[in-house]
């Protein structure tokens, strides 16, 4: 999705009627990566017993974080063209 919007931004197409979509996107993905980070921060005993399990999850937390930058990145971009 984010990709998408991307291309028609840049392809000049006017993505202001998506802003909404996007900006309810971008909390979700904060709440998201916040609520891992709060996880990692301070796993319980379970969680780190599995280093497996630790692992996917700091991974998941950077993707959560490029996500949440690259859709802050395309807001303000939206904003810039289409104040």
């Amino acid at each position: 999705m984010l990709l998408d919007l991307r291309q028609r931004l840049d392809a000049g197409e006017d993505i202001g009627p998506r802003v909404a979509q996007i900006r309810q996107s971008a909390a979700a993905m904060r709440a998201l990566a916040g609520g891992l980070r709060r996880v990692l921060e301070a796993p319980d005993e379970r969680l780190a017993a599995e280093p497996e399990v630790l692992s996917a999850a700091e991974k998941i937390l950077a993707l959560a974080e490029r996500n949440v930058a690259k859709v802050e990145e395309l807001l303000r971009l939206a904003e810039d063209r289409n104040p």
